[in-house]
């Protein structure tokens, strides 16, 4: 049987490490900027048709819903890429496609059945990506 003293230092000690462990872990709606408020808008990155590009294929871009320059980079990359490796023909891996105000993009041959397509990442962005589809 534990005695008085050590069942009080054993309470203040588990609503210690309760109290610790909720100051570590807050509630959703304790953290702004990442749950917005009720009727709130949250920037979400989706896919955008951007038109024809190189060879008329259709440029999709995906990126960020706020980004209003999502499809002019992706045309630039798309553009670039179709002047750097003309004959597209690198399935297997990625080449690197450099753009004057754009970055520089991974791109390469999505080998899909029945239709491949070309797909290119902007480095250090996993959300900035574009697909070339016939």
């Amino acid at each position: 049987m534990r005695s008085p003293t050590s069942r009080i230092a054993f309470a203040i000690t588990g609503a210690a490490l309760v109290a610790g462990l909720t100051a570590c872990y807050p509630l959703q709606n304790s953290r702004p900027g990442i749950f917005p408020a009720p009727g709130g808008n949250v920037s979400a990155p989706e896919w955008f048709s951007c038109g024809a590009g190189p060879s008329g294929l259709a440029v999709k871009a995906y990126g960020m819903n706020d980004d209003p320059g999502v499809c002019g980079r992706a045309m630039e990359a798309a553009w670039a890429y179709s002047h750097q490796y003309p004959d597209w023909n690198h399935r297997g891996y990625q080449v690197p496609v450099t753009t004057r105000t754009a970055g520089t993009w991974d791109c390469g041959e999505i080998a899909t059945d029945p239709t491949p397509y070309q797909e290119c990442t902007l480095r250090g962005s996993p959300v900035d990506v574009l697909r070339l589809l016939s």
